[in-house]
């Protein structure tokens, strides 16, 4: 269910960029809270397979620790200058941010930012709010980048080869694939919606894993009536 939730993130990234009007529904703050839960599924994953398990498990969570790193520092970076514009200062505090060419740096960068989106959010000013609003710079994408920061450093650390093969998912790691689970349902049935209408913005494909889950029934014979992604639409 990551590596579906990290492609669909980055395709839900790239959609909102190209057909915001048609997908008005699905707000930035929902955006943000779905890679929220992204980050914390990660961190689940990386838990359960810290001190157990094959080296390539434990590769598979840093990886997708990253991955969705990486896809949190974009989201709040793109934040953070469409909010400076074209004010130097800031776009200067913004240029000083700690690198990402490697992934020791990516936890710093993450935390940089998310600081200095917290300075700029609790300013007490009509006019920054007002920037803020209009840059979709939100509490809920700086908490999404801490959080992608604090995952990530232990879920890459050393890899050990010691303890059992762990097959079967925590009740942690269950709770929250749930609350994953949701938050693709809820932004599938929209972006296929819009599918459907504009004929423009491109349907969100679930793995085949997981590809039961995106249909209904429907019928007399509650039979669902499967469409060119293998689910039906909502």
């Amino acid at each position: 269910m990551v590596e579906c939730a990290l492609r669909w993130v980055v395709q839900i990234d790239d959609q909102l960029k190209k057909y915001r009007a048609a997908l008005a529904d699905y707000t930035d703050d929902r955006f943000a809270y779905a890679l929220h839960i992204l980050t914390l599924l990660t961190a689940a994953v990386a838990k359960q397979t810290k001190g157990a398990g094959s080296v390539e498990d434990k590769r598979t969570a840093a990886d997708l620790a990253r991955s969705a790193a990486v896809e949190a520092h974009k989201s709040l970076l793109e934040a953070c200058g469409r909010y400076a514009g074209k004010r130097d200062v800031l776009q200067k505090e913004i240029a000083s941010s700690p690198g990402t060419a490697d992934i020791d740096g990516l936890p710093g960068a993450l935390n940089y930012l998310a600081s200095l989106a917290e300075a700029w959010l609790a300013l007490d000013d009509e006019r920054a709010k007002f920037l803020a609003r209009n840059a979709r710079l939100t509490p809920e994408l700086v908490a999404a980048a801490r959080s992608a920061a604090a995952v990530l450093a232990p879920a890459t650390g050393e890899v050990v080869l010691q303890g059992p093969l762990q097959t079967r998912d925590t009740p942690e790691t269950n709770l929250v694939e749930g609350a994953m689970l949701l938050e693709m349902l809820y932004v599938w049935r929209i972006f296929n919606a819009a599918a459907d209408k504009t004929g423009l913005v491109k349907r969100l494909v679930p793995n085949p894993s997981i590809a039961h889950v995106f249909t209904r029934p429907t019928g007399p014979k509650g039979k669902g009536a499967p469409t060119g992604d293998g689910a039906t639409p909502d």
